[in-house]
């Protein structure tokens, strides 16, 4: 349903975990799964994207854990890219994914962390390049793609706490043209690049 809705909504259920998980942790089964992306462009929304992207969260009452499942058959044939030197925060003209979530204790101001499948990483609070908040990540290609395991404190982004419990959230998959494989941008809802209005609930 969340692809035919404006603003996406989504539950996240509370799972006890001691130590962040893997990629292939059955704990992913008790996850709740945010369906298929859509295309950006509202001009292509109804078409199937050309690149499936699954995504499964939960939370643990201290932490926020995601799961990313980008595939791409040409995967092996992707741009990579080596950040300039003395680059302090670098989102490659390659392909990667955004992950965006607000600050419930500030209107209208959110984060941004991004990897790659080369695990080029940056994070920023809105176009903020100094901020850096405490997350982690594993990037792993596989045979049809690359996955992405994301933990991240609540405290990072000010959400542990009373008025945390609910948060906007996006995640933008960014494909560039590579071997058979057509450029395109996908996300959760059809939501956009920093437009604080089209993140979906969480």
């Amino acid at each position: 349903e969340a692809a035919n809705l404006k603003n996406p909504i989504a539950q996240l259920p509370l799972v006890r975990v001691e130590k962040s998980p893997d990629f292939d942790d059955d704990i992913w089964n008790r996850a709740a799964d945010l369906g298929g992306f859509v295309k950006v462009s509202k001009a292509d929304r109804n078409q199937v994207p050309g690149s499936k992207t699954e995504i499964k969260m939960f939370h643990d009452s201290d932490r926020i854990h995601l799961r990313l499942r980008c595939f791409d058959a040409a995967i092996k044939e992707r741009k990579k890219i080596t950040p300039p030197t003395g680059a302090k925060e670098f989102i490659p003209g390659s392909d990667h994914v955004e992950i965006y979530f607000s600050d419930p204790l500030e209107d209208g101001a959110y984060y941004l962390f991004t990897i790659s499948p080369d695990d080029l990483t940056s994070d920023l609070k809105g176009y903020d390049s100094n901020w850096n908040g405490e997350w982690s990540h594993k990037v792993r290609e596989t045979a049809d793609g690359y996955d992405i395991v994301f933990s991240l404190p609540l405290k990072t982004i000010n959400a542990k706490n009373a008025k945390g419990n609910d948060l906007k959230f996006l995640v933008i998959r960014e494909i560039w043209k590579h071997g058979d494989v057509k450029r395109e941008n996908t996300s959760w809802g059809g939501g956009g690049w920093h437009q604080f209005a089209t993140f979906g609930d969480v």
